[in-house]
């Protein structure tokens, strides 16, 4: 049988594939027992859980000639979390059992997912306080050929505008043969979607064409990390229409087998994260109209504004390079005054927080901006842009 809609608030959804030899037999009969004390007669039920845990679910059929066969299959239920504007939700894993994540894996694989105190060869401790979730539960390694995962909660993302995920990650793979995937999904666990792009965000996925496919996907973490990162990625590629019920798991996965002489402890991850971004990233552009790349950067910052509103505030300064410049003719002393701080004599240069990109074309893009609105930011400052002539 197979399970779909399995959050708290859910009305769980049990789809019944039973199959008999119909020239012989015919199901005539079958009892589903929910793992919580409750059972239904009906072919298909509907269920709900009144609370969240890992059930064993049973479903038992009876032919025409007698015959009973049962299947149990575990069925992880999880909690839905609603995270308010302004506000957080924030997991670090320290107590056992009470998160709501919960660890599974394809029917065909085994497991090494644990929730407690990291202590292989490498992966050898929590990012924060004692617990982490790692793949160690074959003697301190992951099995091979596994296709394993953990289950977040079941997220409302409906009231964030900016949202992003933070996870501290350790990888200890084989390099290119075993790794690991952040995913999400908007349609109840049925289809997964990697979260974001190789060598994009902040120490997010490091390797493409991941041999063994962790969740499905060939892109991921893979290889070894030498320690603990804080790995960070913008959500914004979860449409907003489906962002009421979002599911997020680590997904696992390896091949058949690993290097004689080394024991890979795999992958572990601690102090989850999902909250707004919240810093807005500082852009001042030192242009002049005389610039021959004056039209193109100014139509590519507007593109930027576009595809990340709120991310970053534009601050255009004109100065006579490389000739004169009449929105400087108006506005002599600030714009001075800001290129000499940064030792600016030429144009087009962009500052992007303190840090300068010359070149019509930027030197920079989107990733940097994305990458830099990930960070969190060190204060709050009020800017105020006032209207100039002509820009």
């Amino acid at each position: 049988f197979e399970v779909s809609n399995v959050c708290t608030n859910d009305i769980t959804i049990f789809k019944n594939l039973s199959e008999t030899d119909e020239a012989t037999s015919t199901i005539i009969a079958q009892t589903w027992d929910f793992g919580d004390g409750n059972t239904s007669p009906d072919f298909e039920p509907t269920y709900n859980y009144g609370s969240f845990g890992v059930y064993n679910v049973s479903l038992t059929v009876e032919t025409d000639r007698g015959c009973f066969d049962t299947y149990t299959m575990p069925v992880a239920i999880l909690p839905s979390t609603t995270i308010p504007v302004s506000s957080a939700y924030q997991e670090g894993f320290e107590s056992i059992g009470t998160s709501g994540w919960q660890q599974g894996a394809l029917p065909t694989s085994d497991t090494s997912w644990i929730q407690g105190p990291p202590n292989g060869t490498v992966i050898s401790s929590a990012s924060e306080g004692v617990n982490a979730w790692w793949t160690g539960a074959n003697a301190g390694a992951h099995y091979n050929t596994e296709s394993s995962f953990v289950d977040g909660p079941c997220f409302d993302l409906s009231a964030l505008q900016r949202p992003m995920i933070s996870l501290d990650t350790w990888r200890n793979a084989q390099e290119g043969f075993d790794g690991a995937v952040v995913q999400y999904s908007t349609d109840g666990g049925f289809t997964w979607i990697a979260i974001g792009e190789v060598n994009q965000g902040i120490d997010w996925f490091n390797t493409a064409n991941i041999n063994s496919r962790p969740g499905g996907d060939q892109n991921g973490w893979s290889g070894n990390s030498d320690g603990w990162l804080t790995s960070r990625y913008a959500l914004d590629q979860i449409p907003l229409a489906d962002r009421n019920q979002v599911r997020i798991r680590v997904a696992f996965g390896s091949n058949e087998d690993n290097p004689s002489n080394e024991e890979l402890n795999g992958f572990a991850f601690d102090n989850v994260l999902i909250k707004d971004r919240e810093r807005v990233v500082a852009v001042e552009n030192f242009t002049s109209s005389t610039n021959s790349g004056y039209d193109q950067v100014k139509d590519q910052m507007l593109s930027f504004e576009n595809q990340r509103p709120g991310d970053f505030i534009y601050m255009n300064y004109h100065i006579p390079q490389p000739g004169a410049d009449q929105p400087y003719n108006d506005n002599k002393d600030q714009p001075v005054t800001r290129a000499n701080s940064y030792g600016i004599s030429q144009t087009i240069n962009s500052v992007v927080d303190g840090n300068q990109y010359f070149g019509e074309a930027l030197g920079w893009g989107l990733p940097l901006m994305d990458s830099r609105a990930l960070v969190d930011p060190q204060f709050d400052i009020d800017v105020q842009i006032l209207p100039s002539a002509g820009d």
